[in-house]
């Protein structure tokens, strides 16, 4: 921003120190886009997912073993308990919990360099009681991918893929029940010993799982990558007739309203169409976002305030009616969001990138580029320059001089 400021009738003005106060901003609200700053991680390694018991206590979780916390000044690595030597390559995709003693982060550990070659996966579940990370008990399918895990109060879920029928593929829920992983024959879509059943599933692909705290409803959506069409489950339903070519990345609802993030598969896309399908429990109704790439994720506090983090630096905020960018200053593609509040949401990504947008940071002070404080202008005008705050309506020019700004 730039200003040319005239002073008085006097050829050569001295001394004058120039203070720029706080921009006059509207309302920080979420009809606006978003300013995130970017934290520093400590890492590079690609980070898949976040949750946090409150605003001090937030976990990261992604590739090559890597667990992050945070304890409302930086973030720190945390020892895992999984021996590397084990795998070529072990990662986790996705964490949650219930309190700050009851965490469970979830992925794969890969015994093999090829993903063709028997035995390539094992599924990993580990579990945070506030002290250490511990490794819990073996799953029904040992070589299943263990992509999401979300829980009520009182129970807790996973969803696999690439385990079912000799790793021929296919999409599992689990539920941990008395310290063990159980398959469940309600919410895993065929009774326990129905081969054929499993043999019409081996080729779905669950990546998401969300469990509604109010309904108790459990949604579970992937995708075919054999036809690019959609899997989408409500317990025990099949609601994928509803969808469109969607692979469903992300889930998260409210009440009787559920957000299935994704990426559009429709001919000519290119995987570059972003979608998210909103499901009332009788219509669907579908968001279109051209240029976003998929759609990785959802998170909200209210279904008037949702958070989708994207490819290539974006991430989307859904206020109800309209859709707004947000700002984050990197390229990077996200994948997991999550937040304590609608005004501290942390989002994670490649790169080991992490953003945070803080609402009160929404308003800090507009930085004076030149002249520098103290300088000592010559001549009838001099020229205001300075870096703008997002969304500021308007700002105020203090000119004083003293350093106190007093006159």
């Amino acid at each position: 921003m730039r200003l040319l400021k005239k002073f008085f009738n006097s050829v050569y003005v001295i001394g004058i120190v120039f203070g720029l106060a706080a921009p006059v901003l509207a309302v920080v609200d979420h009809t606006k886009p978003m300013f995130w700053t970017e934290m520093n991680s400590g890492t590079t390694n690609m980070l898949n997912d976040v949750w946090g018991s409150s605003a001090n206590n937030v976990f990261a979780v992604g590739n090559k073993g890597t667990i992050l916390r945070y304890n409302g000044t930086s973030w720190s690595p945390m020892v895992s308990p999984i021996n590397a030597g084990l795998y070529i390559e072990y990662n986790f995709h996705a964490i949650w919990g219930r309190s700050a003693t009851d965490v469970y982060a979830v992925g794969v550990g890969y015994t093999a360099p090829t993903a063709t070659e028997e035995g390539k996966a094992t599924g990993l579940l580990l579990h945070y009681n506030g002290v250490s990370w511990r490794t819990m008990g073996a799953i029904p399918h040992p070589k299943s991918i263990v992509s999401d895990v979300h829980g009520s109060s009182s129970v807790t879920y996973s969803a696999t893929y690439g385990g079912i029928l000799d790793n021929l593929g296919g999409g599992e829920v689990m539920r941990l029940y008395g310290g063990n992983w159980e398959r469940r024959s309600t919410e895993r879509f065929c009774s326990s010993g129905d081969l054929q059943c499993e043999l019409d599933r081996r080729d779905h692909r669950f990546n998401a799982i969300y469990v509604q705290e109010s309904t108790g409803d459990v949604f579970v959506g992937g995708w075919k990558p054999v036809d690019r069409e959609p899997v989408v489950y409500q317990g025990t339903f099949d609601i994928s007739s509803g969808f469109i070519k969607q692979a469903v990345m992300g889930i998260w609802g409210m009440d009787n309203i559920t957000f299935f993030a994704g990426v559009n598969y429709t001919q000519g896309q290119n995987n570059k169409r972003g979608i998210v399908t909103k499901y009332d429990g009788y219509n669907y109704t579908y968001y279109y976002l051209n240029d976003y790439g998929t759609i990785n994720d959802a998170w909200g506090t209210a279904t008037n305030n949702v958070f989708f983090p994207a490819n290539n630096g974006e991430i989307l905020h859904f206020n109800g009616s309209t859709w707004n960018d947000s700002i984050t200053g990197t390229d990077k593609d996200f994948y997991g969001v999550w937040g304590s509040s609608d005004g501290n949401v942390f989002a994670v990504g490649s790169g080991g990138t992490i953003v945070h947008y803080d609402v009160n940071n929404q308003a800090s002070g507009a930085t004076l580029v030149a002249p520098a404080n103290n300088s000592v202008p010559v001549g009838t005008s001099v020229s205001f320059d300075w870096d703008p705050v997002p969304w500021a309506t308007g700002y105020r020019l203090q000119i004083s001089e003293t350093a106190d700004m007093s006159r």
